[in-house]
């Protein structure tokens, strides 16, 4: 799995945490949304993986397990991404820099995990079928965060599009959020009857 670039110290769980709950605008809501994609793709490489030590060479599950690695690294670096293109909104408007297009790397920040908890959820939905039932529950959990974390990153991509003047390219991504969501709420619930029976 090819290593996703990320800032060279990255903070613990709880100092992230903590200046989460500072006060200060950032880290924020889509931060936290990235942090939670990445709980979920971790959970999904661990139900692959556990159900792989039952089914020794599938290659199946080897391939949900490694592409929920890779999600898990993208969304990881998106806590990051995200706090810095909310940062470059602030400084453009103080600086009276490109506020624009600081703006729209803003909701492309969130848009990004948005479209990568919905990966996660195609994974639980070729891997719900087959999961081991001792790791039913971890896989529910990790779909549960999956379209939490759509919702959340829609929300906070949706804060920016009020401020973008270009409204044709604000409706494009207003109407994928719309799907993502819509689709993340149908896999979740999929993933949840299947567990069930």
């Amino acid at each position: 799995m090819a290593a996703v670039p990320r800032p060279a110290e990255i903070p613990t769980l709880d100092v992230f945490l903590a200046r989460l709950a500072e006060g200060s605008p950032t880290p924020g809501g889509g931060a936290a949304v990235a942090l939670t994609v990445s709980m979920a793709a971790a959970l999904t490489s661990m139900v692959a993986r556990v159900t792989l030590k039952y089914a020794a060479g599938d290659r199946e599950l080897d391939d949900v397990a490694v592409a929920a690695d890779s999600i898990r690294e993208k969304a990881l670096a998106g806590v990051f991404a995200d706090a810095r293109a909310f940062t470059d909104v602030v400084a453009a408007r103080r600086a009276g820099g490109d506020v624009q297009a600081a703006l729209m790397r803003a909701t492309e920040a969130p848009l990004g995990i948005a479209r990568l908890a919905r990966e996660i959820l195609d994974l639980v939905a070729t891997l719900s079928p087959r999961a081991r039932p001792s790791a039913a529950s971890d896989l529910v959990v990790g779909a549960g965060l999956a379209a939490t974390a759509v919702r959340g990153a829609a929300r906070t991509a949706r804060a920016n599009l009020v401020d973008i003047a270009d409204r044709s390219w604000a409706t494009r991504v207003d109407t994928e959020l719309v799907r993502l969501v819509d689709d993340a709420a149908a896999l979740e619930r999929r993933a949840c009857e299947e567990q069930r029976a």
